[in-house]
């Protein structure tokens, strides 16, 4: 190889290289966006199974409102009948709990057909 002969020169000023890398550091943050962008909008149908007219409904198509945070706490609060409810239910859970399983059903199982041991 001579002096004479066109050579690629290799050189960047010092400082210079900091362009390219910023440049694919911008790109890899591009992709992951457009990435995380596509799974949101994969999951975007995933409330299609909220039944019309039920207050869940109606506080879905007003996310978007800026009195959505208050037709959620609404929705999530419950009511004295919510309550009494709920205790019902955790007095049967703990009896449940509280009595033997296997005489339970045995008690519950039609005579001759004693499956259970």
């Amino acid at each position: 190889m001579s002096v004479t002969s066109d050579n690629d020169v290799a050189y960047l000023p010092h400082g210079t290289d900091l362009f390219p890398r910023l440049v694919a550091v911008v790109e890899r943050i591009q992709g992951a966006l457009e990435s995380e962008i596509h799974q949101l909008n994969l999951q975007s149908d995933r409330f299609d199974g909220i039944p019309v007219g039920t207050r869940v409904a109606s506080v879905r198509e007003y996310l978007d409102s800026p009195n959505a945070r208050t037709n959620v706490e609404e929705l999530a609060k419950l009511s004295d009948s919510d309550y009494a409810q709920l205790e019902v239910l955790r007095e049967e859970d703990r009896q449940l709990r509280a009595g033997d399983p296997l005489r339970q059903a045995r008690q519950l199982t039609p005579r001759g057909h004693d499956c259970l041991p």
